[in-house]
């Protein structure tokens, strides 16, 4: 097994490397370079427990630890989303709706990433500013996406011609196994997404009114 994967990763790499290069008209070649890289590493997994432990204590510590593994970790899941959304079936990925969708991510990736290391409290601020824009730009992800895909099957329904063809097309497009699991992985790594962004702007909202307030969050034994 481990003979076959390392002979696999070559042909895996090169094939993710030819999708991206559709983004080169669009993209700098450096940006292109850093979302391939990215979407080599593995997402890290977060468990609701652990969101929920963390999140009772939103210290100025806290944050500041959550702000870095946030800034490390969006690009790579920003990337497994770019690469999914250039590499899909039947020719959906170059459906404008798709596309536009994809330059969000793009466009989220490339600010992340270019976001100054989160050292102090103000890095903290302007990086929850940040991702709050990011939760904001890919509000509509979901409406695109479908456009996309009704798009794709309107333009195939129309290619099968005669009624007796349309119907066997829709019955067939129930079962493409390619489209359900891009959107079932697409949907379900959005709320993931949406989990993560939305916890932290939700905590340095609290942190940032409590102390406003003057008062503190419960525990005060980290800055807050």
């Amino acid at each position: 097994l481990a003979a076959s994967a390392a002979a696999a990763a070559p042909a895996a790499a090169s094939a993710a490397s030819a999708t991206l290069l559709s983004l080169k008209d669009s993209i700098s070649g450096d940006i292109i370079e850093e979302i391939y890289r990215c979407s080599f590493k593995k997402q890290t997994g977060v468990s609701l427990k652990y969101m929920m432990e963390f999140g009772r204590e939103p210290t100025e510590q806290n944050l500041a630890i959550s702000a870095q593994f946030l800034q490390a970790e969006l690009p790579v899941r920003l990337a497994h989303r770019v690469t999914e959304l250039e590499n899909l079936p039947m020719g959906l990925s170059k459906k404008e709706p798709i596309t536009k969708v994809r330059d969000w991510y793009v466009e989220s990736f490339r600010e992340i990433r270019a976001s100054p290391p989160v050292r102090t409290a103000e890095d903290e601020a302007a990086f929850s500013a940040l991702i709050g824009r990011v939760l904001a730009r890919h509000a509509n992800v979901v409406p695109m996406v479908a456009l996309g895909v009704a798009q794709l099957k309107e333009e195939l329904a129309k290619q099968g011609g005669s009624e007796s063809r349309r119907k066997r097309f829709d019955a067939d497009w129930s079962n493409l196994p390619e489209i359900h699991t891009f959107l079932d992985g697409l949907y379900m790594s959005r709320i993931g997404l949406r989990m993560l962004i939305g916890q932290h702007v939700a905590l340095h909202n609290a942190h940032a009114a409590a102390i406003k307030a003057g008062g503190s969050i419960s525990g005060g034994n980290g800055g807050g």
